[in-house]
């Protein structure tokens, strides 16, 4: 069912009426309905932040540029000294990898990239100026500049294995792309070279163990033959413990001799193969100059400024929502007081409000007619405007289109042929009297006990009648006499069909309760968010202390798209 079909649906009995729940301001439609009443909120948070995007990512970020170089690790390699496990080939195993990365990473490869290109005098790397080594001071300086500048090269460096391969990729980003390329290529390079120079080492220091090793063992053989040559059998000639002996001797000779051949042999042929050294690793693929920046990436940050101002938009929206205390759905007036609305009137642009109070004509007021058109159709079918009758016309608060109510009520029912009085009894503001033009003493003098009929004035736009109040009202005549208000309402019922009268608001002042106890029907003017549920229980509670229960409620300055009747209006501005 629409907004437009139920909001005259007659309230429920005490007992069968349900409090507001949770889930009806929660459910959708009403989170869409409050996202398209603050649509201007998400426009301008989502423009602020794109705006505030676009200067990051085009004026304010430092464009960066990234260059990759690869390398295989190759495992095949064997050793040229079998028992000496150095120089040995690489696994394929993943801590054997994780290893790699650490060495990729490592302290000593990189400071040895950033003495080769001498980074610790790049500004992008080391901010502060290196000194000349010239003192112990000077070399502290230049020291603190060496490791600045390797610290923000490693986080400038990232290494990777790529999945289910031997294959390292090394990135490295900075603010020049031939310099990215340049230290990519660098650390490979270094990294292989430094594979080599480790081999060689290790071959150098096995080569020096090997011809130490064949120095002591040609000493001990040495040493072995000449006790062999010098041995001398006893005077009982070649005894069995002799011949023992002598056969040991022979056999020591001759193990040293066969392992000082091997050892020899191995050294010829570590130093043979001292310069074939191959590293584990090869370059797959140099580095190349970077064309476009890495960073920063514009179309990502725009699109990530326009979601934050989405969100913030979003946000704000109900926030704003959360912090307003006026009733936005009209059936949820009928729900809070058990009371039936009667009615619905649109809103007024302020610049034709004074009109349409007054005159209510041209096709612009056509809705706003219409509106009270129903109102009144309403109440007669329900028999509450049978003539004569009295209305008290209350409100909650001012500023609740009362007064605009009042005066076009008055015009619709003089038109339809009853014959109409308007009572202002708002003594403070005197709205009414202003709006209708009125100025002679009117209700003061008819509660003073002067006849109504010389106290009312016929205002020609209404068609009706007017009890108005004077330009100045004093502080007794502020507060009327309930007898003589009884009076007036007698005289009135006795005169005139419809009697309507426009009381001060029930919150503020207590000047409308006479009015409203005398007064045949009281009708309940409330604003489409702009009255609160509090606010309206506080004023029920009010009526209720003296008897009184409004017939039903009326609410004013609903916007048009809630009501449904736009298209309405539409079609009397192309009459």
């Amino acid at each position: 069912m629409n907004e437009q079909a139920s909001i005259f649906a007659p309230a429920r009995d005490a007992g069968q009426a349900e409090p507001p729940r949770e889930t009806d301001l929660i459910r959708l439609g009403a989170i869409l309905a409050a996202i398209g009443r603050g649509w201007w909120i998400v426009l301008i948070a989502t423009a602020a932040c794109l705006a505030l995007a676009y200067h990051y990512a085009f004026n304010v970020a430092t464009p960066t540029y990234r260059a990759a170089a690869s390398i295989v690790l190759e495992t095949g390699e064997r050793a040229f000294i079998s028992f000496d496990e150095s120089t040995g080939q690489l696994s394929r195993d993943t801590p054997s990898l994780n290893t790699q990365i650490g060495v990729l990473r490592g302290i000593d490869l990189m400071g040895r990239v950033v003495d080769v290109m001498a980074l610790d005098r790049d500004p992008e790397f080391n901010p502060i100026p290196a000194v000349p080594a010239g003192g112990q001071s000077d070399a502290r300086e230049a020291q603190l500049a060496r490791e600045i500048a390797l610290r923000n090269l490693l986080g400038a460096v990232e290494v990777r294995n790529l999945p289910e391969s031997l294959i390292f990729e090394i990135s490295v980003t900075t603010s020049d792309p031939v310099k990215s390329m340049t230290i990519a290529n660098t650390i490979v390079e270094t990294y292989i070279a430094e594979q080599v120079d480790r081999k060689i080492a290790e071959s150098r220091r096995a080569a020096d163990w090997l011809r130490n090793r064949v120095s002591e063992l040609q000493a001990e053989l040495l040493e072995v033959q000449t006790r062999v040559d010098d041995f001398r059998f006893g005077p009982n000639g070649a005894t069995t413990d002799t011949i023992v002996r002598r056969e040991r001797l022979v056999s020591e000779a001759e193990a040293i001799r066969t392992l000082h051949r091997y050892l020899l042999t191995r050294l010829q042929e570590t130093i043979a193969q001292e310069g074939l050294h191959r590293p584990d690793s090869r370059i797959l693929s140099s580095a190349m100059l970077p064309l476009h920046p890495a960073a920063p990436r514009q179309t990502r940050i725009l699109v990530v400024g326009g979601a934050v101002g989405l969100f913030l938009g979003l946000v704000g929206v109900f926030l704003r929502e959360a912090a307003r205390k006026g009733i936005r759905s009209i059936r949820m007036f009928s729900r809070v007081t058990r009371l039936p609305v009667l009615g619905a009137f649109p809103r007024v642009p302020f610049s034709q409000r004074r009109s349409e109070m007054r005159g209510l004509v041209g096709p612009r007021a056509a809705h706003f007619t219409e509106a009270v058109e129903t109102l009144l159709t309403r109440l007669m079918i329900s028999r509450v405007g049978e003539a004569p009758h009295v209305f008290a016309v209350v409100s909650p608060h001012s500023g609740d289109g009362k007064t605009s109510a009042v005066l076009s009520m008055a015009r619709q029912f003089a038109a339809r042929g009853f014959r109409t009085l308007v009572i202002d009894a708002d003594t403070r503001k005197r709205t009414l009297s202003v709006n209708a033009g009125f100025s002679s003493p009117g209700l003061t003098a008819a509660l003073a006990g002067e006849p109504l009929q010389g106290a009312v004035a016929q205002n020609p736009v209404l068609r009706c009648d007017v009890l108005g109040l004077p330009a100045r009202v004093g502080e007794a005549d502020a507060m009327p006499d309930v007898a003589a208000i009884l009076r007036l309402l007698e005289a009135a019922r006795f005169a005139y069909d419809i009697t309507i009268i426009d009381t001060p608001p029930l919150n503020a002042v207590a000047d409308a309760l006479p009015f409203a106890v005398e007064a045949d029907s009281v009708l309940m003017m409330v604003r489409w968010n702009g009255t609160s549920a509090a606010d309206l229980d506080a004023a029920l509670e009010t009526l209720a202390q003296i008897g009184a229960t409004p017939c039903g409620m009326v609410v004013t300055q609903v916007k048009p798209s809630v009501l449904g009747q736009a298209g309405y209006a539409s079609y009397f501005k192309r009459v």
